[in-house]
């Protein structure tokens, strides 16, 4: 992992950097593996997900690293992916921006939740210190509502 002198500020990635940083942050997510998963982000994070957090506790904010360890083996408690489909990568220095579709099974009622969805990323250092996900959030609580 790519650690950061504690004296020095935070540097902005370069393209082809945060380029291969959030790539293999979408192949990870694939495996299932929170603390791997993790490890790609800063000790310090601005995390956000917008939504419903009594119902669906996974979302809202996040400002460290364990947080968002915490996040993923929660939300891996209560969604089985079915289908995920990165449409399209924009990347430039250190801000990407992904968009595509995915469909998982909400554990608690069985019901497939389909969405398509718009991440911004930024990286700094070789770690992600920013998220932003935006995704279908009434049909997350129709799927979530028994």
């Amino acid at each position: 992992m790519h650690q950061a002198r504690p004296d020095a500020a935070p540097t902005p990635s370069t393209t082809n950097e945060t380029r291969a940083l959030v790539e293999r942050y979408f192949e990870t997510l694939g495996g299932g593996d929170p603390a791997r998963i993790a490890e790609m982000f800063a000790e310090q994070v601005d995390w956000y997900i917008p939504g419903n957090e009594e119902i669906a506790p996974w979302l809202g904010r996040r400002s460290t690293r364990r947080q968002i360890q915490a996040m993923y083996e929660e939300l891996l408690r209560n969604a089985q992916l079915v289908r995920f489909d990165l449409h399209k990568l924009l990347v430039e220095d250190d801000f990407a921006v992904a968009v595509g579709t995915f469909a998982s099974v909400m554990q608690r009622t069985g019901r497939l939740f389909e969405s398509e969805f718009a991440v911004q990323i930024t990286v700094r250092d070789g770690l992600i210190v920013r998220y932003r996900l935006l995704e279908e959030g009434h049909g997350l609580v129709v799927a979530l509502t028994p």
